[in-house]
């Protein structure tokens, strides 16, 4: 029976130790080792900071790439800070680095690293790109990423793959953006579910490296895990163009025998699509037509393909009156080859607008809908519609001033997949240092060693530090704005922030009473990932959060600290523990083990309730070494 490229890879990658057996069940834990690391601005510093918690002194990858994207300006003083630490410690720990104004980290990944049969652990917006190329990606955390620098293998939960078997070729003036929306309305209302996304059939042969590479990319926000296409001659030619054709090998899979759901796309009946960024349904662009436009985006996220094909689109015409088209490339390699081959002037002599990927539009007048290609839907300003759609789309509306569909425009010569052979312009490419002893590791003021609990040795008490209500989101925990954002690498700051839009002594009294416990109603954690929330509760010595429940994700966060994430047992035990009451959880660390509840005792009430949890074993090592880094730290010790 013929196995698919998610499972063969997995199996390949299975750690020593860790059950080498074939069969790997979906939805069971394996350790795999991990090939690459890729990082970007936000998430290098606390990588870095982690890595050094472990003691390694180099990386023990493959590959590492940290990529820094310069933020908007002006930059606060201290990102000057974070910069000069993540750039000097990438030479000195044998980590490649991608200096602001090289690009996005998905675009100079793919372009220079990605290659099939590799897999990749990632901290980045669309990272999910390299699975165009035949790689395994899997998202996690900054100290995951840490850990596996330092040469741990990745604990992964395999997911259930759904093939998506594609047949035929794309029609005129349809591209991968089309099918990406055209597969959203075949899949759940709820999306993928986070299952891999593995494409297959005789159709995948005759979509371009540049439509792969646009559909893994997206599947992120379809509700995949991961996108996997198989590793051809496609493939091998986009490489070769690249200047990297020893990087290719073949790869291929049929996983329709075990796959838990089948996709059947036909190419030939694809016809433009567009989506509304609001979660509506995605719909054939001629239904929407004859809706004005205002501001037209070709964003960073957009590939090459995207960009030759608006420019092709518009060769010799002028944009219509009143309408703004801006063109963002996302990394310096697709500005300079779009710039060889004329694109670039072809897009300004038509009326569009280029602009470097860290600018920050302005916003736009309500004068009509927004279109964005590649772009978040921040760019859209205020626009009263917003929707997504493909470069053909974008460059009909450009002409027509109004949502049209390019089916009615005269056919253009396709654009040309590889734009000739190009061995890559690393110049903003910083390589590992070949003597890493010589390079000293930049620490300015505002850069901290990452915060850490000790190893649980005793019985846990303390005192509630808080009390907080349904739904406590991340970043209202800890907002992002300047002036908490400006001290992301210095704790002892970050963490008199914490909590302070509802009880401005809390950072305070948590430090008097040295830790202690918050007590939450439902979903505590909603919202974006915000790590440093967690490594505020870690400065302030905070060991256990009782809740009524957890967002998935933030628990994992938690745990991955240290810090105990546990359940009421009963609705009326949550109103209970009182702000200030001292509270004990006796027999730790031996009483901590699977489905086991825990009893905790109010000492200032005299009550006693029962909390529960779903640690794993390793989760449970990991609470008990005081985070993931504490447990490398103890195999360091004792290696």
């Amino acid at each position: 029976m013929a196995t698919g490229l998610t499972r063969s890879l997995v199996e390949a990658h299975l750690a020593e130790g860790a059950g080498r057996a074939r069969g790997v069940a979906t939805g069971a834990e394996a350790a795999l080792r991990v090939d690459q690391v890729l990082m970007d601005a936000d998430a290098a510093t606390l990588v870095f900071l982690a890595f050094e918690a472990t003691g390694r002194a180099r990386a023990q990858v493959e590959l590492a790439l940290a990529c820094a994207e310069a933020p908007p300006p002006p930059p606060p003083f201290e990102a000057g800070d974070a910069l000069r630490y993540a750039q000097s410690a990438a030479r000195r720990y044998g980590v490649h680095f991608s200096r602001p104004g090289n690009g996005r980290a998905h675009h100079v990944h793919a372009a220079r690293f990605a290659a099939p049969g590799r897999t990749l652990l990632a901290c980045a917006a669309g990272a999910a790109t390299a699975g165009a190329l035949g790689s395994l990606v899997l998202g996690a955390s900054e100290v995951e990423l840490a850990a596996a620098l330092a040469g741990a293998p990745h604990a992964a939960t395999l997911p259930p793959v759904w093939a998506v078997r594609l047949a035929g070729t794309l029609p005129p003036w349809v591209c991968a953006h089309d099918l990406v929306w055209t597969l959203a309305g075949r899949l759940p209302a709820h999306g993928a579910g986070g299952a891999v996304l593995e494409y297959a059939g005789p159709g995948v042969g005759a979509l371009p490296q540049e439509a792969r590479l646009t559909v893994a990319r997206a599947g992120t926000a379809l509700g995949a895990s991961a996108s996997l296409f198989p590793s051809d001659e496609v493939t091998r030619s986009w490489l070769l163009a690249q200047g990297r054709e020893p990087d290719w090998k073949g790869l291929a899979g049929e996983p329709e025998a075990e796959a838990a759901r089948v996709v059947e796309l036909h190419l030939d009946a694809l016809e433009p699509m567009i989506g509304r960024v609001d979660g509506a349904s995605p719909m054939a662009v001629r239904e929407a037509a004859d809706i004005p436009v205002g501001r037209l985006v070709l964003g960073p996220d957009a590939g090459l393909g995207d960009v030759l094909l608006l420019a092709a689109v518009l060769r010799g015409r002028t944009i219509a009156p009143g309408i703004e088209l801006v063109v963002i490339p996302g990394s310096r390699q697709i500005r300079e080859r779009a710039a060889v081959c004329g694109a670039l002037a072809e897009l300004v002599a038509a009326g569009a607008r280029l602009v470097d990927s860290e600018v920050r539009l302005a916003p736009a007048p309500p004068a009509g809908a927004a279109l964005l290609c590649g772009a978040s839907s921040g760019a859209a300003g205020r626009a009263r519609a917003v929707f997504r759609a493909g470069p053909a789309t974008v460059a009909a509306a450009a002409l027509a001033g109004r949502i049209a569909d390019p089916r009615e425009l005269p056919l253009v010569p396709p654009a040309a997949e590889g734009v000739g052979r190009s061995e890559g312009n690393d110049a903003l490419l910083v390589k590992p240092a070949a003597a890493p002893d010589a390079v000293e590791v930049s620490r300015g003021a505002g850069v901290r060693p990452l915060p850490a609990l000790p190893p649980m040795v005793a019985t846990l008490r303390g005192v509630v530090l808080l009390r907080l209500g349904d739904r406590w989101a991340t970043d209202v925990a800890l907002p992002c704005g300047p002036k908490v954002r400006r001290h992301h690498a210095d704790f002892g700051a970050l963490a008199g922030h914490l909590y302070a839009g509802v009880d401005r002594d809390f950072a305070a009294r948590a430090r008097t009473h040295g830790g202690g416990f918050l007590v939450a109603g439902a979903d505590y954690g909603i919202g974006p990932r915000v790590p440093h929330a967690a490594l505020a509760l870690v400065q302030l010595g905070v060991r256990a959060i009782l809740a009524r429940s957890f967002v998935p994700d933030h628990r994992a966060e938690l745990v991955r600290h240290g810090v105990l994430a546990l359940r009421f047992a009963g609705g009326t035990d949550a109103d209970g523990p009182r702000q200030g009451d001292e509270l004990e959880i006796p027999g730790l660390p031996e009483v901590l083990e699977p489905n086991r509840p825990l009893a905790v005792r109010d000492l200032t009430r005299g009550a006693q309730f029962t909390l529960h949890h779903d640690l794993t074993l390793r989760e449970i090592e990991m609470v008990r070494a005081g985070g993931l880094l504490g447990v490398l730290a103890t195999a360091g010790a004792s290696a």
